[in-house]
């Protein structure tokens, strides 16, 4: 599973309240997200970064590809932080 770091724009979908003035325009931007990129993670500029799921379905393997990566990248001792695709996201740095 990629996970993709979201631009801008889908960050201020879930964070930004104008975005939902137009509920239908909303739900079309997510439902294209369902389909091309069901995982993403946002860090958006005055919120902490925080994970999109927009597929109920996703959130098993979601979850269980993130305890893979973490076993094999993050492990307790011995961290590998200097190759780590998701270090604007991580806390432990």
């Amino acid at each position: 599973m990629n996970i993709d770091v979201a631009p801008d724009e889908v960050g201020h979908l879930f964070s930004i309240p104008s975005s939902w003035a137009d509920m239908d325009a909303w739900h079309e931007r997510v439902g294209e997200l369902r389909r091309t990129t069901p995982v993403v993670a946002v860090d958006q500029r005055g919120y902490e970064p925080f994970w999109v799921l927009t597929r109920h379905a996703d959130v098993f393997d979601f979850n269980q590809a993130l305890m893979d990566f973490g076993a094999l990248q993050c492990p307790a001792r011995k961290p590998q932080c200097a190759t780590c695709p998701l270090q604007r996201l991580c806390r432990y740095k």
